[in-house]
């Protein structure tokens, strides 16, 4: 394995690896139930190695490993969980910091949970548990790019712990994926005729995307002005 993946190992020592095609997904739970991947040696999951040796902040700065976190929706606005009395953004500790533990696991999917306690702009208080559950998959379509492949299923919620005050509280699950860019590098999202696929980037894409056999597809090279 690579000095990323190592590094994610001697970081936490719960990790859960499970086999994935050519590769395999790691499930870290004490650095805040982070996913990760690798194909073949190779981590795929950009990965701060330095930051994932070491415990989280105690300054509350962000602590951003790397590979797929699990974030409260919505960022802003009046029930935001960024920004608290409309100052800077900011990750609460909740969700920054707080391990979460292997709830279930075996050797095809594992679970994890952590409850915490979430506040949004308007000072409403949310007891939830953090749950993510986790499954190696077959990404959709890539026989068509690569003899080897790697992927992963994770289905994310926040479930009630306690009184959620639901007439001032607006709560669904987001994920952020981090990968290095490459050349030739593409994302595909699984949708129905019909179905509307928001892109979110900084600055906007030159490649609108396209709907090819089930999927939205849109090359991250032309999004971000790369040499393919």
């Amino acid at each position: 394995m690579d000095a990323a993946w190592q590094a994610l190992r001697a970081g936490d020592a719960a990790a859960v690896e499970l086999s994935s095609g050519g590769g395999a997904v790691l499930a870290c739970p004490t650095i805040t139930g982070r996913l990760f991947l690798r194909l073949g040696d190779d981590t795929l999951s950009r990965v701060d190695a330095d930051m994932a040796r070491r415990s989280a902040p105690a300054d509350g700065s962000f602590h951003n490993v790397g590979g797929c976190s699990l974030w409260p929706a919505p960022e802003g606005g009046a029930y935001g969980f960024n920004y608290p009395d409309g100052g800077d953004w900011c990750v609460q500790e909740g969700v920054n910091v707080a391990p979460y533990r292997v709830a279930w696991r075996s050797a095809a999917a594992v679970v994890m949970e952590k409850t915490v306690t979430l506040v949004n702009r308007a000072g409403r208080r949310s007891p939830v548990v953090m749950r993510r559950q986790v499954s190696p998959s077959s990404p959709p379509g890539a026989e068509d790019y690569a003899d080897a492949s790697t992927g992963y299923a994770v289905q994310d919620a926040f479930i009630p712990a306690g009184d959620v005050p639901f007439a001032e509280t607006l709560l669904m699950p987001w994920t952020l994926e981090q990968f290095p860019l490459a050349p030739g590098m593409e994302i595909f999202v699984c949708a129905r005729p019909g179905w509307r696929v928001n892109w979110d980037y900084y600055p906007a894409p030159a490649d609108t995307g396209r709907y090819d056999n089930g999927m939205f597809r849109k090359n991250l090279v032309t999004v971000h002005g790369l040499d393919s």
